[in-house]
């Protein structure tokens, strides 16, 4: 809970459980047809080991998408962490 104070870094823990709600909420509005095609929210962790090394590796992530057709939805979001302190958010 220190994260959420003023003036404190977010963590990415904080935005992982962010990234959990919203993609909660996404699902139930696609569920209920309020919105045509759900987004998909990966985790920071999914971003550090699809790019470990500084290079593109889908073998590191494989497992993450084998159940979801990512060409299904409507956006994708990453988050991106660096020495474990949220920098941004990319949207796909």
């Amino acid at each position: 809970m220190q994260t959420l104070k003023v003036g404190q870094m977010l963590n990415d823990e904080i935005v992982n459980c962010y990234f959990e709600s919203l993609q909660r909420r996404d699902e139930h509005l696609h569920r209920t047809n309020i919105i045509p095609k759900s987004s998909r929210f990966f985790s920071s962790f999914f971003y550090k080991k699809m790019m470990e090394n500084n290079k593109y590796n889908y073998k590191n992530v494989e497992r993450w998408t084998r159940k979801y057709d990512v060409f299904m939805h409507g956006k994708i979001y990453l988050s991106q962490s660096m020495l474990s302190l949220f920098t941004g958010c990319l949207l796909l």
